[in-house]
């Protein structure tokens, strides 16, 4: 591929590294696609709720009281759990 600007040869790569092939045929959504979105979609929210549960009283407590951060995310996720 001499010549050819680095950009499109890593289109080239990628494009031959896709399953469907040309992004043409990457553009049909089928039931694959679909529920790998669905799939991400829940790994996301489960990482998205551990955050919150970790982040939601640690963050106040650790600006008001003297304690460590790893009692902080203890404590926000004990409260978390026990008061739904």
């Amino acid at each position: 591929m001499r010549g050819v600007h680095p950009r499109r040869r890593r289109a080239d790569v990628v494009t031959r590294r896709t399953p469907d092939g040309p992004p043409q045929r990457m553009a049909r959504v089928g039931v694959g696609t679909a529920m790998g979105l669905a799939a991400g979609t829940a790994v996301g929210a489960a990482f998205a709720l551990l955050l919150y549960m970790i982040t939601v009283v640690s963050l106040p407590l650790l600006l008001d009281r003297e304690v460590d951060f790893v009692t902080a995310m203890i404590t926000s996720f004990r409260a978390v759990t026990e008061n739904p």
